[in-house]
């Protein structure tokens, strides 16, 4: 009896912690996701913007720069978008995601912090914390209404990363194995002929992290 009581308590606590890790974040009525944008520059990887995902069409008109606030962040535009991703140019200006761009100078957005015991610097997690201020209006007229929920980002979209591939070159006579990103162009045509770009990095050797480069 006591073999089976310690295997159902350990059990009972497996299943909690296995809840706990998979737990949603809690989100207003009508937000289903939130993600956010990184971008590739010479600082480092920086966090540029946040794409909130609504259950039907925004209007855009209801948007303004204080209808959202993140922590620590500038807000520098908002707009919609049919793709969780910033605008370029004029862009489509339909869809359920409403993009909040983010200014790249505030001391948040650099995601690299110097690691322990001199052992260089590591990737920060692309965490955001906002809370709606006031009211969003769908463009059938359905308004979401604003509230002191502090909601937290579930995904992330690594932008221009995100294009290449993770390789792994492995030497057959030396053994010797060398990580490495592959771009290949969207269009691409094998029968075609393309140059090769091939660059070498200068950060040093900070890690076996290909995407950290």
């Amino acid at each position: 009896m006591k073999k089976y009581l310690s295997v159902l308590m350990l059990f009972t606590l497996f299943m909690a912690t296995v809840s706990f890790g998979t737990e949603k974040p809690t989100y207003l009525k009508g937000i289903k996701n939130i993600t956010s944008i990184t971008e590739p520059s010479g600082k480092g990887s920086l966090l540029t913007a946040v794409a909130i995902e609504f259950n039907s069409n925004i209007k855009s008109s209801s948007l303004s720069k204080e209808t959202f606030s993140i922590d620590g962040r500038i807000i520098t535009a908002i707009y919609v978008n049919n793709k969780a991703e910033k605008r370029t140019g004029v862009g489509n200006k339909n869809g359920k995601y409403v993009i909040i761009e983010l200014s790249p100078d505030d001391a948040k957005a650099v995601l690299r912090i110097r690691g322990q015991r001199g052992d260089g610097f590591k990737m920060a997690e692309p965490d955001i914390s906002i809370v709606q201020k006031k009211t969003v209006i769908s463009t059938s007229g359905k308004k979401y209404l604003p509230g002191e929920t502090l909601m937290k980002n579930n995904k992330v979209r690594e932008m221009i990363v995100e294009d290449f591939k993770q390789l792994v070159f492995e030497d057959p006579e030396t053994g010797i194995s060398l990580k490495y990103n592959l771009y290949i162009p969207k269009n691409y045509n094998k029968n075609k002929k393309y140059p090769l770009v091939l660059f070498m990095h200068d950060m040093g050797v900070l890690s076996d992290n290909t995407k950290s480069t």
